[in-house]
Formats: C-alpha cells, sequence, structure tokens
C-alpha cells in the first residue's frame, strides 16, 4: 500500500511539472486580448487555449514580430487539429517559442473548416484552367514543339500557380503535396524535344505532324490534369476566418546583476621557473551577464563581465606591498564563466601601482590575474 502510495505520488508530482513548464494563455474572442488584458509570460513556453467555432476542424497560431519591425516574418506557427469522431468546444495547443520580455508582438489566429465538394470541383477547375492556359503560352510553332521557356522553368511556373491556388488551405495530411511530380516534368522535358513531332510520324504514318503536335500536348495536359485531381481529392480544408491580436506586450522581466566574491591571485614578474613572484588575495566584485540564459548561446550565458577589487594589498618577494589605483587596492576587469553550478573561473586584467618606503606611488601597470569563486544574483528592474 505505502508503495502504492508513493508510486502515484511520485507521478503527480511529474504530471504537476509537465503542466508548469508552460505558461497558460486563453484568448478571449470578444474582446480580443489575453488573460483578462495581462502582459503575457515571457521566457517561457507557452499553451494557448480558445474557444472552437461550429465546423472548425483546425486552428492555426502565428506569432509575428511587431509592426515597427523591418521584418514582418512569422516567428512561429503552431497547429491545432480536431480530434477524430469527438466533438470539441475548445482547442489548446503548445508554443514551444518563448517570448522576450518588455516586447510587443502580433498574434493571428486562423480558423479552418472543412472543403465541401462543390468547392473542391470548382477548385480542381480553377487549377486545371490556369495551368493549361500557362502551358499554351508557352508553347510555340505550327507544326514543330518549341517552348518559350526552360522545362525547369515552366514546371516553376505551374508550381506557383498550384501554391497559389492552395494559399488559404491547409491539408489534414502530413504528405499532402503542393507541387508537381518528377513525372510531369519529364513530359514537359518530351516537349522539348525537336525530334520527337517527326520520329512519331515516322512510326504513324497515318499521323500528320499537326496531329503528332497535338497528340504530344494532349498527353501532357492530361498527366498535368490527373495530378492535379489527385492533389485537389486530398483531405483539405479551407480558411473559415482569422483573429488578430495587435501589439501585445509581455511581461517585464527583472535584470540580473551579480555580486561575485572568491580568491584569485596575479602575476607581479620574473619567468614561471626563476624569480616567479605572484600575489594573491579574496576579491570580491559585480558581474553583468553577457546573454540571456533562455535565447544566447551556452558560451554566452555562462559568461559574465566582471569589475571589482582584491580586499587586500599584495606584497612581492622583496617585501614590497602593490597596491592599486583605486581605494588603495588592486582592482580589475575581465571575465568570468560558469564551470559548475556554484563554482566560476575568472581571469582578466588586474590594475598594480607600487608603493615605496617613503609611501610614494610608481607608475600603474597591467598584470594577468586568474581565480575562482561563486556568486549571488541580484535581482533589479527599471522603471519605464
Amino acid at each position: 500500500m505505502k508503495n502504492i502510495t508513493l508510486t502515484a505520488a511520485v507521478i503527480l508530482t511529474f504530471l504537476c511539472q509537465a503542466v508548469a513548464q508552460y505558461g497558460n494563455i486563453r484568448l478571449d474572442s470578444e474582446k480580443n486580448y489575453f488573460n483578462d488584458g495581462q502582459p503575457l509570460v515571457a521566457e517561457k513556453a507557452l499553451m494557448f487555449n480558445g474557444i472552437v467555432p461550429d465546423n472548425i476542424e483546425m486552428v492555426e497560431v502565428t506569432v509575428l514580430p511587431h509592426k515597427d519591425k523591418d521584418n514582418r516574418s512569422a516567428l512561429y506557427q503552431t497547429r491545432w487539429n480536431a480530434p477524430q469522431d469527438k466533438e470539441v468546444t475548445e482547442f489548446s495547443v503548445p508554443m514551444n517559442f518563448k517570448l522576450r520580455s518588455s516586447e510587443k508582438y502580433d498574434f493571428r489566429f486562423d480558423y479552418f473548416r472543412e472543403l465541401n465538394e462543390v468547392e473542391k470541383a470548382n477548385l480542381r477547375s480553377d487549377i486545371q484552367a490556369n495551368v493549361n492556359a500557362y502551358l499554351d503560352v508557352n508553347l510555340k510553332g505550327d507544326d514543330n514543339l518549341k517552348l518559350e521557356n526552360k522545362p525547369k522553368r515552366i514546371i516553376e511556373g505551374m508550381n506557383e500557380i498550384l501554391d497559389n491556388a492552395l494559399f488559404y488551405l491547409r491539408s489534414q495530411g502530413a504528405t499532402a503535396r503542393r507541387d508537381f511530380s518528377d513525372i510531369t516534368a519529364l513530359k514537359l522535358e518530351r516537349l522539348d524535344d525537336s525530334d520527337l513531332i517527326k520520329d512519331l510520324a515516322k512510326r504513324d504514318t497515318t499521323m500528320s505532324k499537326v496531329q503528332a503536335r497535338q497528340f504530344v500536348i494532349n498527353d501532357t495536359k492530361e498527366q498535368i490534369n490527373r495530378e492535379i485531381e489527385q492533389i485537389v481529392s486530398g483531405d483539405w480544408l479551407i480558411l473559415e476566418s482569422t483573429r488578430l491580436v495587435d501589439d501585445y506586450e509581455t511581461e517585464s522581466k527583472a535584470n540580473f546583476l551579480s555580486v561575485s566574491f572568491g580568491y584569485g591571485g596575479a602575476y607581479l614578474s620574473g619567468k614561471f621557473k626563476e624569480d616567479f613572484d605572484y600575489g594573491s588575495s579574496p576579491f570580491i566584485g559585480l558581474s553583468v551577464p553577457l546573454g540571456n540564459s533562455t535565447f544566447a548561446p551556452k558560451v554566452l550565458s555562462n559568461a559574465s563581465l566582471t569589475l571589482g577589487a582584491f580586499t587586500q594589498n599584495f606584497e612581492n618577494n622583496e617585501g614590497r606591498e602593490i597596491s592599486g589605483v583605486l581605494f588603495n587596492r588592486p582592482w580589475f576587469a575581465g571575465l568570468d564563466y560558469k564551470l559548475f553550478q556554484f563554482v566560476r573561473f575568472t581571469g582578466g586584467a588586474t590594475f598594480l601601482q607600487g608603493v615605496s618606503g617613503d609611501g610614494s606611488r610608481n607608475e600603474v601597470s597591467v598584470r594577468p590575474f586568474i581565480g575562482v569563486g561563486a556568486r549571488i544574483n541580484l535581482n533589479f528592474s527599471l522603471e519605464k
């Protein structure tokens, strides 16, 4: 009994953690905002929820940059598909794209319904008419076949016509095609064969060159029409309505300023194997991360710029005190990098100034230093 209870507790904990990985966002279709007008969760995967209108089989969610941005390409797109043989009134779709804090985004919700048979027939007829007309424009010559453009360019134009016709449609199947096959491409290459008509007329003496030409054209068009029939007969959905949520802001996130502390040593003079002289002391400083841990590469998010001072002056081999320019302590600037969860390696340059017996100070010198330490993160935010 205890084992069963323990197992149930572990599973429940795991499920709670899995849910907590997503920030729940609910679309209010009437007021056209999210979560009662609250800013969106930043730097966290989101789960969009909303009402599914009648007859809707798919909801497509697109995230766009704010209109002030030069590049308006979609940042992320995800879809929800209605379950088979089950009536639902709400959709819920995860978005594994993390929004930046204190930014504005535009959101587009596209709702798709099933394409009925009449609409499919009209779509098929329109595509076939446009593609065949495009092919006719690219054919020239009364007796022999010649193409106005290269076969590759013609198939690209045909694919563009097909893609434009299907622009507002989405397929429920993962393998839906939006272009013509290699078989059609080979048929077009045959049309560019100058000897094709001549050879066909020789093999069939009852066929004139004009008839042979028309035979090859018809054969190619039949292949094209069959492919269009196959493509359109798929499980297509058509755009029914669109809802836009513009200029929606994300929450503000606190910035990090870290207090770093540890122990380090600075090179003073001499060679490594002889007369090597160094100074060491505890240090304390402030660190600013080079990158946001959510978006930046790991190398940058683990590194920080650091500025601080050693808590004690150094003493060289001659017993001479080595101090610094500010606060009568050696100070440093450099980088620190996370080695383990709490341990950080620090390295950079320390700025030193020797102190003579009479208290006078020498010229400032710059020496390398290294150290090992830890840090404490401090949250702060600037009021807008």
